[in-house]
């Protein structure tokens, strides 16, 4: 009796383990048949987003304020190349043409979130950052001598073929600039700086060794005189105003959130504690 009833134990828990078998199997297709249904269900919808949504697009502005935008944008970009050709060769040393786009914003969408003051020196001095940082990744030369103006760099990996023996290993210039762009796209977008023409300084650091730290500063004071000309032109106008806000937060909200951090880290603490003494007591 001892045996039969040690082989029914076998028996009861092989069958378990079959029909559990059985039901992690039908549940693992009945998730692929879902999955399947979902990508089919996204790629319809995907498809039908392409007709767009039958908005309108922006209105266009009137010759007066045409007008108006020309001047400042003129007023404030001569002032900008004039401080470029002041600033001697070095560096300091920074290209005026990055605030093309920037004034576009700045007159043309003046109630726009990503032209106001904080987005300009925020995004301005992360995207240099992360052209700075990605600078120190080494980058892949054909030759011994990477470093000098002649330097031929590696533009893609499949290029290695070509390059001569004493030529160095590294990441092609055109993956570093991909990734600094990547990085200050998404960066901006998780810390909620976006300015859209920032970006393009991410990829001009990561290309250009020659911009370093004294360009960071000169590219903050620049943008200091383009936020205040553009502010003292701009409130000129009387359907105009600039800017809409400085840094975004009010001391109210500010409050309210620092309350709230001060609130979870109790809660945080009053919980372990509970913890404890339950641990304790056990």
């Amino acid at each position: 009796m001892i045996l039969s009833d040690r082989k029914m134990g076998k028996l009861k828990k092989l069958a378990q383990s079959a029909e559990e078998d059985r039901i992690k199997s039908h549940s693992s297709q009945t998730n692929q048949f879902i999955n399947v249904g979902k990508l089919k269900k996204r790629v319809k919808d995907s498809r039908n987003k392409w007709r767009g949504s039958g908005l309108h697009g922006p209105p266009s502005t009137s010759l007066r304020g045409s007008s108006f935008v020309f001047l400042g944008v003129f007023l404030v970009f001569l002032t900008v190349l004039k401080i470029q050709t002041e600033i001697p060769t070095g560096n300091f040393d920074f290209d005026g043409g990055w605030y093309a786009s920037t004034l576009c914003i700045v007159w043309a969408l003046t109630p726009a979130p990503v032209g106001q003051p904080r987005q300009i020196f925020a995004a301005h001095l992360f995207n240099m950052l992360v052209g700075i940082l990605i600078q120190y990744i080494p980058t892949g030369c054909f030759s011994g001598v990477c470093d000098g103006s002649d330097a031929l760099p590696i533009q893609d990996f499949t290029e290695w073929g070509e390059a001569e023996p004493e030529g160095r290993f590294g990441m092609p210039m055109i993956w570093k600039q991909a990734l600094a762009v990547a990085l200050g796209v998404s960066g901006q977008a998780y810390l909620g700086i976006l300015h859209p023409p920032a970006t393009g300084l991410s990829g001009a650091f990561a290309k250009n060794a020659s911009l370093s730290w004294g360009t960071v500063a000169t590219v903050i004071a620049v943008d200091a005189v383009v936020v205040t000309m553009s502010m003292l032109i701009l409130n000129l106008s009387s359907v105009k105003q600039y800017p809409l806000f400085w840094l975004g937060l009010s001391y109210e909200e500010a409050s309210h959130a620092t309350a709230r951090r001060v609130s979870g880290v109790k809660t945080m603490i009053s919980r372990a504690r509970i913890n404890q003494r339950q641990d304790e007591a056990v």
